[in-house]
């Protein structure tokens, strides 16, 4: 039977961008949108709200922005707000970790403003998730973006989440120069999460795959988080709507693009199987993702990536041994290599786990220098496991 250890990635994320009960805080804020209305989105059914609300928007929004349309199929994106000075928008939220998802309208065009001079920055409370932000130049041809940040709501901050947007300085050649441009932004979602489960609540001390012997600390009252990758390893993609742990609304990528080398076999498990839950009755993954894996055989199973030099990522790797074959342990071990770098020696799922069909995740930091400016805006980063026998 082939090597069916449930491989790569949950989430990779960089950090330290310069909370606590799990709650149901959820809005979809669709900028743009006539004041104080509503619109259902025709492909999934979320009712989006406008963002010219006086609960949390400016006084002075209007005077410092306008509305605009584009010619897109579906909210967030046929409607979007355009800016030229900064605006704040405060919401009052429980205490504890929350997603803030934006989304972009790439080919957004404003007053003879092109894709390419749009600049957008964002301060969340003292977190810089975006700065002079080009959603066209970052697009990579995709018709739409979603950038997904991870921050933590503190008691002493008075529940508030100030989200500051602000305009760049461009000229007509894309360069800095004195005159301002606009910024603009179409959706903003706020998604409560469960306390603990990216950013530990006693600050774990991670795995530092750059220098093993060393840890490397996730600072819960000094780190921000954004989403990278989210893959779904020998899967489909993941509709956010199918992500049922905590009713997160995270999107899963199949990870057949990413793959190098030799592509391995897809698999499924008996469909009588079922994974089980951790302790806390939460998996750290929807059920879906873990009903399919990427066989190794006898070859390295590898995934490439690529980043952004000059931060920390976390790659959080997700496992259940779901080979009804391998019984107990010692039977199936791997190395796993971050980079080129060993990061785990003879890792035994079975061991790590306590047995068959239990999901568990291992957590990595890497870091990436900066790199010099003439060379690539990103580079790559691999992850690679290792049979230490052949056919398992």
């Amino acid at each position: 039977m082939h090597n069916c250890i449930k491989l790569l990635i949950l989430i990779i994320v960089w950090s330290c961008i310069t909370s606590d009960a799990f709650n149901d805080t959820s809005l979809l804020i669709n900028c743009g949108l006539p004041k104080s209305t509503q619109s259902k989105s025709i492909s999934d059914g979320r009712v989006w709200q406008s963002d010219d609300d006086p609960d949390f928007a400016p006084s002075y929004l209007n005077t410092v922005s306008t509305s605009f349309s584009e010619n897109a199929d579906d909210l967030p994106y046929k409607v979007g707000r355009v800016f030229w000075s900064d605006i704040t928008y405060t919401f009052t939220l429980t205490p504890g970790p929350k997603f803030i998802r934006l989304y972009f309208f790439p080919n957004v065009t404003y007053n003879n403003t092109l894709p390419h001079q749009f600049s957008t920055s964002l301060i969340a409370n003292s977190f810089t998730l975006l700065h002079k932000f080009n959603p066209f130049l970052n697009s990579q041809g995709k018709p739409f973006i979603l950038y997904e940040f991870q921050i933590i709501i503190q008691k002493n901050s008075e529940n508030n989440l100030n989200l500051t947007f602000s305009p760049g300085i461009i000229n007509n050649n894309g360069s800095p120069d004195t005159k301002s441009s606009y910024g603009y932004v179409n959706g903003i979602e706020i998604e409560s999460i469960p306390d603990g489960l990216y950013i530990n609540e006693s600050n774990l001390i991670y795995v530092y795959a750059n220098v093993p012997e060393m840890g490397y600390a996730l600072l819960k009252d000094s780190t921000a988080l954004q989403t990278a990758y989210r893959l779904n390893v020998g899967g489909e993609n993941v509709d956010r709507n199918d992500d049922n742990p905590g009713g997160m609304k995270r999107k899963w990528d199949a990870d057949e693009d990413y793959v190098v080398g030799e592509r391995g076999i897809k698999l499924e498990p008996d469909p009588h199987l079922s994974s089980s839950t951790n302790d806390s009755g939460i998996n750290e993954a929807p059920m879906i993702v873990y009903e399919t894996w990427r066989g190794m055989g006898d070859n390295s199973a590898a995934i490439n990536l690529k980043r952004n030099p000059g931060f920390a990522y976390v790659v959080r790797l997700h496992f259940c041994e779901m080979d009804v074959t391998v019984t107990g342990i010692n039977q199936r071990l791997m190395n796993l290599y971050i980079d080129g770098n060993l990061a785990e020696e003879n890792l035994d799922i079975w061991y790590e786990a306590g047995g068959f069909s239990i999901p568990i995740n291992m957590d990595y930091v890497i870091t990436v220098p900066a790199h010099n400016p003439t060379t690539a805006s990103k580079v790559a980063l691999s992850l690679a496991l290792r049979p230490l026998r052949p056919g398992r």
